[in-house]
This record gives C-alpha cells, sequence and structure tokens, in this order.
C-alpha cells in the first residue's frame, strides 16, 4: 500500500497545449471547429480551469468562457460513464462563482441571464469507440422514471485517423493526435518510450505549429508522457490488488458466515480502507470516495 503513486505531477500534454494561456490561439482554434464558427482574437478566452478537481487528482480539464457560454474540455484515456454527474458538479462549481459575484440577484424574480454549458471529452485511448459517443446523466441515476435532470457529455474520438472534420478545423489538434499515434507506434516498434518520443519529434513536420513548443519543452513533454503511462499503469495494478483482496477477502467472510452476502461485505470494509489510506495520502475525503466507487465497478 506504501507505494501508492504521487498525484501532484506536471499536467497532462493535451492540457499543455490546449488549456494554457500562452497558446490561447490553440484553445480559440479547438472551441471554432467543436462550434463551426470563427473567432479570430484569443483573447476573448478566459481561462477558469479547475485545479486539480479531476479523476484521480490530475488537472486534465480545459474549462474556458467565450460567447457566453462555459465550454469544459477534457482529455481521457479511458471512458467513464460517470462523466456526466463529474462534468455537472464542475459546471456548478463555476456557476456558484459566478452567482456570487451576482451578489443577491439570484433572490430575484428577474431571471438571471447566465452563460449556458457546453460539455466536451477528447478520447485518444487505444479502445475502439467509433468516432463519437453520447452519454447523458439520466442513465447513471437508479431510477430515471420521471427525472427532471438531464444532461449529456459529446465524447470525440480524437485518435489520429478519426474525425477527420475536427482535425480539419482544429490542425493543432490534428498535429497532437498525430504526435501521440507517433510515439504509441514508435514504443510498439521498440519498447523504449524514450526513444519513441525523441524520434517522434524528430520526424514531426517543421510546418506544424506546436512543433516549435513540443521542441523547446521537450523535456517537460517527456516527463508529461513518462509521468501520465506510468501513474495510469500503477494506478490500474493497485485497484486490481484492491479488488482481488476485496473478494479473496468476502469469499473467506462468505465462509464463515455462510452467505453470499459475505463478498460484497468484503467489498464494502475494503473500499472504506482504501478511502482512508487516500485521505492520508493527501486525497480530499470527496475525491478518494469518487476514484474508489469509479475503480470498484
Amino acid at each position: 500500500m506504501g507505494d501508492f503513486p504521487n498525484i501532484k505531477h506536471k499536467d497532462r500534454l493535451f492540457v499543455f497545449l490546449f488549456g494554457n494561456e500562452r497558446y490561447k490561439e490553440f484553445t480559440l482554434s479547438l472551441y471554432n471547429a467543436i462550434n463551426n464558427t470563427s473567432y479570430d482574437d484569443p483573447s476573448l478566452i478566459s481561462f477558469n480551469t479547475l485545479d486539480n478537481f479531476l479523476y484521480m487528482g490530475v488537472k486534465n480539464d480545459v474549462s474556458f468562457l467565450i460567447a457566453d457560454t462555459i465550454n469544459l474540455y477534457e482529455h481521457q484515456s479511458t471512458i467513464n460513464r460517470n462523466m456526466p454527474l463529474r462534468m455537472l458538479v464542475y459546471a456548478s462549481r463555476i456557476y456558484s462563482a459566478l452567482i456570487d459575484e451576482l451578489g443577491d440577484s439570484i433572490y430575484y424574480d428577474e431571471p438571471l441571464k447566465l452563460p449556458g454549458p457546453s460539455f466536451v471529452v477528447f478520447y485518444n485511448g487505444e479502445k475502439d469507440i467509433g468516432e463519437s459517443q453520447t452519454l447523458n446523466i439520466s442513465n447513471i441515476f437508479s431510477n430515471s422514471h420521471g427525472v427532471k435532470l438531464d444532461m449529456h457529455v459529446d465524447v470525440l474520438n480524437i485518435n489520429y485517423g478519426h474525425n477527420e472534420w475536427l482535425m480539419e478545423k482544429c490542425p493543432p489538434l490534428k498535429e497532437y493526435s498525430w504526435f501521440v499515434y507517433s510515439i504509441r507506434e514508435g514504443k510498439k516498434q521498440t519498447g523504449d518510450l524514450s526513444n519513441a518520443i525523441a524520434d517522434a519529434i524528430m520526424k514531426m513536420p517543421d510546418s506544424f505549429k506546436i512543433k516549435p513548443i513540443i521542441s523547446k519543452h521537450a523535456a517537460e513533454v517527456s516527463e508529461m508522457i513518462f509521468t501520465i503511462e506510468n501513474y495510469e499503469k500503477d494506478m490500474q495494478k493497485y485497484f486490481d490488488t484492491v479488488k482481488r483482496y476485496a473478494t479473496k477477502e468476502g469469499r473467506e467472510e462468505g465462509i464463515r458466515q455462510g452467505r453470499k452476502e459475505g463478498i460484497k461485505e468484503g467489498i464494502i470494509r475494503s473500499k472504506t480502507k482504501t478511502v482512508e489510506l487516500m485521505i492520508e495520502l493527501g486525497y480530499s475525503e470527496e475525491d478518494a470516495v469518487k476514484m474508489v466507487e469509479e475503480k470498484f465497478k
């Protein structure tokens, strides 16, 4: 248990490129591609990224306000069916901040004019999900009949060769997709991630807008990729171990008590122990519970 991975690492490369004050032109290009708009002033974007609030403590979302819309963008390598709920929580925090600025206006009869939300997940995992998916929050309610709350999250596959319409409208995204693809292919061939990264940077066409940035920050980029890859592997190993422990403990409890519910009780106890451990390691109770519930599905 003491080898639990450190959560305080650098941002993902996606956020480095698309959630960075220095490269707002990339964010604007992404926004224009998603919304079929043609804004040309990056200063329109006002970032309000939710630091260290996302899954596993990684800051991997991009949230910004433009054209009277709150846009919550997140990059993921796995499909998380709880994403609509998480996005709703993120949005509520942003709206709470906006409401605070409005003071007592929320109690007046006159309706507020708040920016509407837009939720998009950019997926580049290795599991084939097609071109896109839509995740609805109503799907996670235990009884969705008559539920009045609904929202959806658009999941777009940004692996190289997918959603060409999006890639053509946002060249930096296509370049990023190519870069990730090249690293994966290089690693498959040699088994060496470090060489794969260096080779992808070297082979990157000079016409790519992201090349000067990637080249200038090559050491940081490599560290991001190494950290994320090792982090995700360690996290999966950790939870696989905990789940095996929970199942084994549950079976033993079931044998002792002579009933199948013992497995469930063992899992519950292991969940509790895991949450307690994560809190000791620096996680907030809220983030620890969310992570454990997601991984123990």
